[in-house]
């Protein structure tokens, strides 16, 4: 018996062609019915109009019903996720946060996504797992870079693994990502704080740069000083050993019972990074031949940098005297540095003088600024040094005074 073919949408028999749409009709046991491509039959007239439409629609609704199961699902999960991280089962919470996490990206969700896996960063952090936290968390801001959740959450995994400027950009972006207020506070707390850290990994990076030693030296410094001063020096010295510089400073070797005589002071001065010159009236004159010709002119010969620091007790009218024999501009000096000066010390003295000096005081904002300006020195001690023998080299053409002034008579 021939099969009977009836309508998909009313039912009715498919008997004859008359009864078929017309753009296809083909005979199948005897019955003519009408077919589309995957062999679905109707009627003629409104049924194989309508069908399609209604077919179309019907596979529209079935997929939303699919995709709300599927956003239920992953919603639940999140709730169970949610619910294990409230009860501190961070383990838990986390395997659900990312299968909640990927539920949502089956189910074709845009913001659920991140924010699970937000969270699942969160719990592996509880879990000490910052490594995977880090990862989770990135994974969050690729689906979406528009959302805080995944910047806060990649800002504290980096936090913990103590990489300061990273952690504060991400709380950076968080913050510009506009959270709820409830978070705003705390992420503003916490970028402080990264902050603050930043600024003492930059300062505890300087300190470390600043404290380094050249091979073959066992200080940072060798104090130069008139023993008139030596209180003064022993302050200065003082103040940088505090700062953590080591310093070689002869009173404190006396003390130690240590030798102190000419071939001493030519190894402290061999042992050490940089002289430092406690800049006092009369220091290059021709009989303090140990400063001069002992201490100074030998570190500078050898390549070391001189650093001149005046006391605030020699006020700056004692710098102020000028000699003019050696001709204008910059062959004008301070009679500090011609002024009973032996002549081979002059070209030294003026290149000294020329490179600057560095104030020092007993107050604190004053050791500051000069620390500060110790610390810059000392960084770039090489480039001063070279500047020193490149001076020393001009002023040696400049000539000396000798007789051509009442100053810079004295000779060695």
């Amino acid at each position: 018996m021939a099969s009977v073919t009836r309508c998909r949408r009313c039912r009715k028999r498919l008997g004859g062609l008359f009864e078929l749409a017309p753009w296809k009709a083909e005979w199948r046991d005897g019955v003519a019915r009408r077919s589309d491509e995957t062999g679905s039959s109707w009627c003629s007239g409104e049924c194989h109009l309508s069908f399609p439409a209604e077919e179309a629609k019907r596979e529209a609704e079935k997929a939303k019903r699919e995709a709300a199961q599927a956003a239920a699902a992953a919603d639940a999960l999140r709730k169970q996720a949610q619910a294990a991280y409230d009860q501190e089962q961070f383990e838990d919470a986390a395997t659900l946060f990312g299968q909640a996490g990927d539920a949502a990206r089956e189910a074709g969700l845009v913001e659920s996504p991140t924010v699970c896996y937000a969270k699942q960063a969160g719990s592996l952090i509880h879990l000490e797992r910052y490594e995977l936290a880090l990862a989770v968390s990135e994974q969050a801001i690729d689906l979406d870079k528009a959302l805080w959740n995944g910047w806060g959450a990649r800002g504290n995994a980096l936090l913990l693994l103590e990489r300061w400027d990273e952690a504060a950009d991400s709380f950076q972006h968080a913050l510009d990502r506009k959270p709820p207020a409830k978070n705003v506070a705390d992420i503003r707390k916490t970028l402080k704080i990264v902050k603050q850290q930043v600024k003492e990994q930059a300062d505890t990076t300087a300190a470390d740069m600043r404290l380094t030693l050249p091979a073959g030296c066992d200080y940072h410094f060798f104090v130069s000083k008139h023993e008139e001063f030596a209180a003064d020096a022993e302050l200065l010295a003082q103040t940088l050993r505090d700062a953590g510089y080591s310093v070689w400073f002869s009173n404190w070797e006396k003390a130690e019972g240590r030798s102190i005589d000419k071939a001493a002071m030519a190894d402290g001065i061999r042992r050490s990074a940089a002289v430092l010159l406690q800049l006092t009236p009369g220091i290059f004159h021709a009989n303090r031949v140990f400063i001069t010709h002992y201490e100074l002119k030998p570190a500078i010969d050898s390549g070391k940098a001189v650093v001149c620091v005046q006391h605030w007790r020699f006020g700056a009218d004692v710098y102020k005297k000028r000699c003019h024999c050696l001709g204008p501009g910059e062959r004008v000096h301070l009679t500090q540095t011609c002024d009973g000066v032996a002549e081979d010390f002059q070209p030294y003295a003026r290149a000294i003088i020329n490179l600057g000096i560095v104030p020092w005081g007993t107050d604190k904002f004053m050791k500051d600024e000069f620390l500060r300006q110790m610390a810059a020195i000392y960084g770039q001690r090489t480039a001063h040094a070279a500047g020193l023998q490149k001076d020393i080299a001009t002023h040696r053409d400049f000539g000396c005074c000798g007789s051509r002034c009442s100053f810079g008579r004295a000779r060695l």
